[in-house]
């Protein structure tokens, strides 16, 4: 890719890390700043961690719960960093739950623009995904968002779930979204439709897929070995249940790459059904990202409606095949039997006959993979994302000019 520098820029980055700091939101706002800085602009960083609550005081955790509907610390030090640094724009990734929405008057108080990406859907639903009892659930949507606290939706706690909701309800009254920021980056055309359902004015929202940079090189047809992968959280919500079922009637190895709170269980389940599964835990990115260069197909059997998951960029970076499912925003980044395998969410039957499809027919795989790095190229390559943010943002600093 050729760099052309523009006029610098300096941005100011909000995001709180989650407690495992290898989830797409991470990476998204790493690679935001990487790309941003290769055209030559300045990016400072604002930067909280999950795992700060550890170290909390008794009566300091019960305050969490006030902090994360307006943090007054997080207030203040931005704030601060806006007095001192005069950034041009303030890029809020993630604010939930140390920084909270306070940030956003913040740098009103200063009149410097804000434009937020919206990786989940927690201003909608608590539990972020549209997930509850391991189905899709779009109560909050259609109906109230005391849904959510009915069924304890967000961690299994009515009291968390009531925080979320509460955090929501309280700036949707004060208008937050509507007055405090300027723009909104969404991954998908599904995701935009659903917060346009939610109230958010379309005019201020943006379609910005998540890609990967630097831009990795299609592998070669000899770079590809006999295993399949599942990379990601062993959680219910990901399929990954289902898939160590479906595995035991398959004669193909898979490697789950990953950690989460179902990883021993299913280890030992794997074992004793003596399936051709590996469960190597967490690695690093790097790590995996040779692991997916490698695999004959990457398998995403998602149960809950994904944002854009960052290892379907990386696979069709990469020109892996990718087996996910059919529902919310995947049918829009994979087209069944062009550029991946499409399976229904939940359908046991239906996962195992995609698998053996896709074994018995690895030279289309191969092809399928080879759409897939096209489709990248032309959709979701670095410089049309960079091309996307940086107009964004112009067009945000132009507006607060002329205020």
């Amino acid at each position: 890719m050729n760099i052309i520098k523009e006029k610098n820029l300096k941005i100011l980055q909000i995001h709180n890390n989650y407690k495992e700091k290898t989830g797409g939101e991470f990476y998204v706002a790493e690679m935001d700043k990487m790309l941003l800085e290769a055209y030559g602009h300045n990016v400072i960083r604002y930067l909280r961690d999950n795992d700060e609550i550890n170290y909390l005081r008794p009566f300091d955790k019960i305050n969490l719960f006030f902090n994360t509907i307006w943090s007054k610390k997080a207030s203040e030090e931005i704030n601060c960093i806006i007095k001192w640094e005069r950034p041009d724009i303030v890029h809020v990734h993630n604010f939930f739950p140390l920084i909270s929405p306070s940030v956003f008057y913040a740098a009103r108080k200063h009149n410097v623009p804000v434009v937020w990406t919206l990786h989940n859907y927690r201003l909608i639903c608590a539990e972020g995904q549209f997930l509850r009892d391991d189905k899709s659930c779009m109560l909050c949507l259609y109906k109230t968002k005391i849904n959510a606290i009915k069924y304890a939706c967000y961690r299994k706690s009515r009291l968390a779930s009531f925080t979320v909701v509460l955090m929501n309800k309280f700036h949707e009254i004060l208008r937050t979204w509507a007055d405090t920021v300027d723009y909104f980056f969404v991954l998908t055309n599904y995701g935009k439709n659903i917060f346009i359902k939610a109230g958010l004015p379309p005019s201020k929202l943006v379609v910005k897929p998540n890609i990967i940079y630097p831009e990795p090189r299609q592998r070669d047809k000899d770079e590809i070995q006999n295993y399949a992968l599942f990379l990601g959280q062993l959680s219910k919500k990901k399929g990954i249940e289902i898939l160590v079922d479906v595995w035991k009637e398959i004669d193909f190895k898979l490697i789950v790459a990953g950690n989460g709170p179902l990883l021993e269980r299913l280890r030992e389940k794997a074992n004793n059904e003596r399936s051709k599964i590996e469960f190597i835990g967490a690695v690093p990115h790097s790590q995996a990202i040779e692991l997916l260069k490698k695999a004959s197909f990457l398998i995403l059997p998602s149960l809950h409606i994904e944002g854009f998951p960052l290892v379907i960029s990386e696979a069709m970076a990469l020109g892996v095949p990718v087996i996910t499912s059919n529902s919310g925003p995947l049918t829009e980044l994979v087209e069944d039997m062009e550029t991946g395998l499409l399976t229904q969410p939940g359908n046991i039957n239906d996962l195992r006959a995609k698998i053996i499809f896709a074994l018995k027919n690895k030279e289309l795989l191969v092809e399928i993979g080879n759409k897939a790095r096209i489709r990248y190229e032309k959709e979701y390559n670095a410089k049309k994302n960079y091309d996307i943010m940086i107009n964004v943002y112009r067009t945000a600093i132009k507006l607060h000019k002329m205020t």
